[in-house]
Parts: C-alpha cells; structure tokens; sequence
C-alpha cells in the first residue's frame, strides 16, 4: 500500500529544498537528525521523542539535487518490513510543489499499535501540510517536555477528560472557558470571560497516546471569525501533545506547539506552569 502527500507552497524549490535537506532546518519543522545527509548508499538512524521509544532507520537510494529523494523506510526494534519513501519537488507557477510518496505502509503489520498505513498517512499529513507550510511561512515549532510518575493512562485521565482539562489550561489564562466535551467533541473553544479566544479542531484522539489540536480560528464575542475575515492569522497551527511511555511506572509529556519566534519565552513560562498544575493534579490522585 502506499501513500501520497502533495503540498504547494508559494516559495522557490530553492528555498523548499533547503529546508527538506538542510539538518539545522528540518530540526524545526521534522526531526532531529544529526547525521542527516541525502547521499545515495548513506544508512543513519535516529528517534522522534526525548523518550527514544521508536527507531527508524533509512537508506538512501536515489537522488538528484533539487528535485529527488529516494530512500527506504524501517523500524527495526518493531517490525522486520521495510518500505520507501519518495520526496518530489517540482516548480510550479507561482512557487513549487511538493510530493511525498510512502510506499509498503502494509510491510508493517507486524509491528502491531500505531504502525498502519492510516498512522502513517495521518502523520505525514501533518509533517507535509502543516509543519513544512509554517516553517516555511516563519511559524517556529516549540518542544516542551516533562516526566511525570504516572503510566500513560493515568496522566490521560488527569489531562484530557472534561474537568481535568479545565484545570490546567487555567495555567495558560486564569479566566479560561473550555468550551466543548473534551472526551466526544471535535471542536473545542478556549475562551477568556468576555466570550473572546481561540476556536480549536481536534485532528487526533488517541487515548492514552496522542490528542492533536489545530488552530480553527478566533472568536469574538462567542462568535467564531471566518479565516476569510481575518487573513493575517496563520490558521492550521497545531498543539500536539504525546503520551509516551518510559518505563512501567513513568510517562514523559511531550508537547509541541508552533508560534512566533518572539513569543518562545512566552510560551514557555505558560507550559511551566501548566505542567506545574498538572504535577499537582497527578499527586491529588
């Protein structure tokens, strides 16, 4: 089976491609991959989380500069498959587009939870269409990271069920209105007590895993602003937070969240706090 993300972007291949080879780059908007270099026979591995929990392991196969990437696609600690993975750039009018083809999704069957081809398609969605389009549009991506003693279960029940989740978001703001039933609800609105604030889509709920906002628009006086209405307003930023398991008894609490690069200390101090409160709320349990 196979996969097939397309994106155009109005900025030349010059300026996508560096940002899809260039390591200091692809650390903002992908992964941290210190030995990261497209050259055809070079084999590297490396891990998405703090918490080095999945392997992956790529060769490269083919590439042409500014056009191509060819390489395969394996986890070796989960599963004995292998697949490719196929970046295409291409000038379009008006800027360049990009493609990326997963092809063998289906060899990893036997790697069990959070390897089918549905995963895949909905991670590199994500990483293409999201991550990729606001790096380049200027959007940092900022990683937030703390180990609570909890399994994966119990932090979920803590964060994101109805009142546990209008708790702790109080640490962002102390008026905050969560609007919306965390646990069913596909759409969820954080607002301050004159009706005013951010409307949200949930992309992913994955209990005890994943749960995925993204940016849906403003709301003024309770009432949602189309995008059309306010163009200046990168919509599609995304809040993702991932459960992931360290060992029986522990679980480390990786967010990340895009924003402008001038409201990193910002953003920091407010997740501090957060997960200050969500400390408190696992140790009442």
């Amino acid at each position: 089976m196979s996969i097939r993300i397309e994106q155009i972007f109005p900025f030349s291949k010059e300026m996508v491609w560096k940002a899809i080879t260039d390591k200091a780059n692809m650390k903002e908007w992908y992964m941290d991959i210190q030995d990261y270099e497209p050259v055809v026979g070079k084999k590297i591995q490396f891990y998405e989380s703090g918490a080095q929990k999945y392997l992956h392991e790529i060769e490269f196969l083919e590439v042409i500069p500014q056009t191509f990437i060819k390489h395969t696609w394996r986890h070796p600690d989960h599963s004995k498959g292998t697949s490719t993975v196929t970046w295409l750039l291409e000038e379009v009018s008006g800027g360049s587009k990009l493609s990326l083809i997963h092809e063998g999704t289906d060899q990893f069957a036997d790697a069990g939870e959070g390897f089918s081809t549905a995963d895949f398609e909905f991670g590199w969605t994500g990483i293409i269409q999201m991550g990729l389009r606001l790096y380049l549009l200027g959007m940092k991506l900022f990683t937030f990271q703390q180990r609570f003693d909890v399994t994966a279960t119990a932090l979920w029940n803590v964060m994101f069920k109805n009142e546990g989740l209008r708790e702790w978001t109080k640490a962002f703001e102390p008026s905050t209105i969560v609007q919306g039933d965390v646990e069913t609800s596909d759409s969820i609105w954080f607002l301050n007590d004159r009706r005013e604030g951010w409307a949200t889509n949930v992309v992913l709920r994955k209990p005890p895993m994943y749960f995925y906002l993204v940016l849906a628009g403003k709301v003024k006086n309770g009432e949602m602003v189309e995008a059309s209405a306010d163009p200046d307003e990168p919509l599609g930023l995304m809040e993702m937070y991932n459960l992931i398991p360290v060992d029986e008894y522990s679980t480390l609490l990786k967010v990340q969240a895009h924003g402008a690069a001038e409201n990193e200390a910002h953003l920091r101090e407010a997740y501090e706090r957060a997960f200050q409160k969500i400390q408190e709320m696992v140790g009442n349990r």
